[in-house]
């Protein structure tokens, strides 16, 4: 199995470093986001099978995308090299603090631009 455009783009967005946390921000993406296409994708994400008796295919398709990926650490390194990639994708989704509460998004990419000027 494969993952399309939508959804490596939804994992990569995953702001959570472990397994439960990972999949619990697209089942609550799949529950509450207001757009179709972004709840499709969740879904497709929540229904793709384990790989093995340990580990989803969601937590696999990360591995391959992070090498060295694990639930209990992540590697700065790799993290802060994509920061402005990351900040472009959260871009797409809702920003505004006021709407966050009711809708899928972030407003870290509006912090960590502050911070680096």
């Amino acid at each position: 199995m494969n993952l399309n455009e939508d959804e490596k783009r939804m994992v990569y967005q995953i702001e959570s470093t472990n397994q439960g946390a990972a999949l619990n921000e697209i089942y609550m993406t799949w529950r509450y986001a207001p757009d179709k296409t972004m709840k499709d994708t969740a879904e497709s994400l929540l229904r793709k099978p384990r790989v093995s008796a340990k580990r989803r295919y969601t937590e696999n398709a990360l591995r391959k995308i992070y090498p060295g990926y694990s639930k209990s650490s992540y590697r700065a390194d790799v993290l802060v090299r994509n920061i402005s990639r990351a900040i472009e994708n959260e871009k797409k989704y809702c920003e505004d603090v006021e709407k966050l509460e009711y809708s899928v998004g972030s407003n870290i990419g509006r912090l960590i631009t502050l911070m680096k000027n």
